[in-house]
């Protein structure tokens, strides 16, 4: 589902404050029901007592930001049918910049601007991977966007209201949930699984449901969203209120 944790604490208390986080921890993180990552102000080792018994796979943390790279280009191969001779501008992709830079350029693309901001990603090309800040496209900047698709690589970088203006002008906006499941996929593979089949399981598995949603009347986000809601009805009573804009 989904789930984060904040330690507040006086600087000088810091590290016995993440000890304390730890020891409250262990019992759900073991059992399996809770998996944590560090994430702004915290290290990996900052909770490895968390990470030691933590029963993801160790290729979910080898692989995070190649399979995230992964799973943005097979959604961005599929929206424009083919990457060959694309460009792509590259927004607030952080960490994960050189893999998605590497795995786009395999696709036959081309990077034509990288950086944080609203301008970078007004920058002409046929796709803006963004994902700085939560509602970085409101309707404002979705009215002046020049490229063709909109492909998340963080969450919720396009909001309601963005969406309707994107969609209104013909921009295809896909969803953020099928981009960032990419890394989540790799969390329990199947026996025996290595780096090479868990990337392509990856790339199999978000490329069908990418094209499944692709030709869906109300577009590939509300698709992907009436798609996802249906897997969740198969284990909950009650859906969650809304849907994942900003």
């Amino acid at each position: 589902s989904g789930a984060s944790a904040a330690v507040n604490a006086a600087p000088e208390e810091r590290a016995n404050a993440l000890d304390a986080f730890v020891a409250e921890m262990a019992g759900v993180v073991g059992s399996g029901t809770l998996a944590l990552d560090a994430a702004k102000g915290v290290e990996r080792a900052d909770i490895d007592g968390l990470t030691s018994i933590d029963g993801r796979s160790s290729l979910s943390s080898e692989l995070a930001e190649e399979l995230l790279a992964v799973a943005v280009a097979a959604v961005a191969e599929v929206t424009l049918d083919g990457l060959s001779g694309a460009t792509v501008v590259l927004e607030g992709a952080a960490a994960a910049a050189g893999a998605l830079s590497e795995v786009l350029t395999a696709a036959g693309a081309e990077i034509v601007a990288s950086g944080d901001g609203t301008e970078i990603a007004a920058t002409s090309a046929d796709v803006l991977v963004c994902g700085s800040k939560l509602g970085l496209v409101d309707h404002e900047l979705a009215e002046r966007l020049p490229q063709r698709a909109v492909v998340a690589c963080g969450p919720a970088p396009v909001t309601a209201k963005g969406l309707a203006v994107a969609t209104r002008r013909g921009i295809t906006v896909t969803a953020d949930f099928l981009t960032l499941a990419g890394p989540l996929l790799s969390f329990h593979p199947s026996p025996g699984a290595t780096r090479d089949t868990v990337r392509d399981d990856v790339d199999a598995r978000i490329r069908a449901i990418a094209s499944e949603v692709a030709a869906h009347p109300e577009g590939p986000y509300l698709g992907a969203a009436y798609r996802a809601e249906e897997f969740l009805r198969t284990w909950r009573d009650e859906l969650p209120f809304g849907r994942p804009l900003a």
